[in-house]
């Protein structure tokens, strides 16, 4: 939007759907499980049926808020096991 008004020279301004992310859970790390399949946080796409999954479709998980997808996405820490 911003660039398409820098060349025409008028304005534009861009609409999300959705909330604000105002939900405790996306601004947690552990809240990932809980905005991964939430009806009002997340679109819940499926793929189209995969033929070499067996006909099994995929979860794309696809943020329904402001800010996007990148609200709903999870952090994960791993710590090096030393010998």
């Amino acid at each position: 939007a911003g660039l398409n008004s820098e060349v025409s020279g008028g304005s534009a301004w861009a609409r999300m759907a959705g909330p604000c992310d105002t939900s405790p859970w996306i601004h947690l790390p552990i809240g990932y499980a809980k905005t991964n399949n939430h009806p009002v946080l997340n679109w819940r796409f499926e793929s189209e049926p995969q033929e070499r999954m067996g006909g099994r479709q995929v979860h794309w998980p696809r943020g329904r808020v402001l800010g996007g997808s990148s609200s709903i996405n999870g952090m994960i820490l791993q710590d090096a096991l030393h010998p």
